[in-house]
């Protein structure tokens, strides 16, 4: 199954049966290998993690971020690095803007370094 971009990340956060299947198998290793980081980092620190947020493209789909957090064994949630801000916009661009938020992340951090 080939998908266009666009259409590549609508089924990223709609999450069909038939995508859904091939994202799991894929976030399976990913979850493992963070979890992996996850206790490495808890047996250094002698501190546990106790929330992971999620921030970028596929962070916009609730399914992803669950599934990781399944994984992870760990409450993991989006990222809104925008929810800091002070948005002085009409409602619907404020609207807007919090749906794409996890991937204004580099821009929101680019942007404060200029201050």
């Amino acid at each position: 199954m080939l998908f266009r971009s666009d259409e590549a990340e609508g089924a990223k956060i709609t999450m069909p049966p038939e995508v859904e299947s091939v994202a799991q198998s894929l976030l399976s290793p990913l979850g493992r290998e963070l979890r992996a980081s996850i206790d490495f980092h808890d047996h250094q620190r002698d501190r546990a993690v106790s929330q992971v947020f999620f921030s970028g493209g596929a962070a916009r789909s609730p399914q992803i971020v669950q599934a990781l957090q399944v994984e992870l064994m760990v409450p993991c949630q989006t990222w809104n690095p925008t929810s800091f801000l002070n948005l002085n916009l009409p409602p619907q661009l404020v609207g807007e803007i919090e749906s794409v938020a996890p991937q204004l992340t580099v821009a929101v951090g680019a942007g404060m370094s200029a201050f």
